[in-house]
């Protein structure tokens, strides 16, 4: 079973701020509360619909294409995008451990270590440009 904390940590942290109960949350979305439950502790993975992630985002008002996005899938209306060599080349940069804004490339190595590029994000997070 596949790790999402981002996803998990977002509705948490969504659910604490409006003081929103788990079986009230999974009611608004249409969803078994147990089921919900199971993926907030990791057992299960995030729902396959995108509705019913948007449903959530929308209770917790929260970026529905970032919890999509958190819940390992790329949102509908993004897409159509993806064939842009830029956007692209950012995933595979951002992949690689490499971040950069759109359209930058990594400076060219004149001596030893000159070419290093310095992550700006963490690990596993999307920069800001991508979202």
């Amino acid at each position: 079973m596949a790790s999402y904390p981002s996803f998990c940590k977002a509705i948490k942290e969504g659910m604490r701020k409006k003081g929103i109960s788990l079986r009230t949350l999974a009611k608004g979305a249409g969803i078994d509360s147990s089921f919900l439950s199971k993926v907030l502790s990791g057992k299960r993975n995030p729902p396959t619909e995108d509705a019913v992630i948007a449903k959530i985002a929308r209770i917790l008002e929260l970026d529905g294409d970032t919890l999509i996005i958190f819940a390992g899938r790329i949102p509908r209306r993004f897409q159509p995008n993806l064939d842009r060599d830029k956007i692209l080349s950012a995933f595979r940069d951002l992949i690689s451990g490499h971040s950069l804004p759109l359209g930058r490339k990594p400076p060219k190595a004149k001596s030893a270590g000159a070419g290093k590029v310095k992550e700006v994000t963490k690990k596993g997070e999307m920069p800001d440009v991508l979202l």
